[in-house]
């Protein structure tokens, strides 16, 4: 599946959303991985748009204020019990995920449908301890295999992907939540 990115006018036709609206939730830091592109231009992928529909699901029906739907989607204490952090060793180390997160490790001789035959097996594992809601944190040659686990797992089950880049690492509010878990 191709990861597909866009700019920000094509995201608010798609969207239905103000461009404004979408510079304010990035500038509430409810958009932790928004990339950019050598000319500074925002550049959204498909895990942004559906933290975007999440964002304006929980205003719209819940009539929740921003700042709490930051924390119902942020705060270490709603991570803690209802959710679990998925990364692979090289993510892990890139980005100084702390131990406490779930590493998934692949041995090198596995090929992709083993790959994503075990991270498959691992999440529908996790929920059935009660886990719906995974964050996902990969580095990108992993972006083919989390995105078809992702079309393949069930839909009550939550990933959100964020590809990791050495050009852009976690944001400072979403490392440090990840080291107080």
């Amino acid at each position: 599946m191709k990861h597909d990115l866009f700019k920000i006018g094509e995201l608010t036709k798609l969207l239905q959303i103000t461009p404004r609206t979408i510079r304010y939730y990035d500038q509430l830091h409810l958009l932790p991985n928004v990339k950019r592109s050598d000319g500074n231009t925002r550049l959204f992928d498909n895990n942004d748009i559906k933290l975007i529909k999440t964002i304006r699901a929980l205003q719209q029906k819940e009539l929740l204020p921003l700042d709490h739907i930051k924390n119902k989607l942020f705060t270490t204490e709603v991570l803690k019990d209802k959710t679990i952090c998925l990364t692979d060793s090289l993510s892990k180390k890139e980005c100084l995920i702390p131990n406490s997160f779930h590493c998934i490790s692949f041995p090198k001789k596995n090929n992709k449908t083993q790959k994503i035959n075990l991270i498959k097996n691992d999440i529908i594992k996790l929920n059935k301890s009660g886990i719906t809601y995974f964050i996902i944190f990969f580095s990108n040659e992993f972006t083919d295999i989390y995105n078809t686990v992702n079309l393949s797992i069930p839909k009550y089950i939550t990933l959100h992907l964020y590809p990791i880049h050495p050009k852009n690492l976690l944001t400072p509010h979403i490392a440090t939540s990840m080291k107080q878990l």
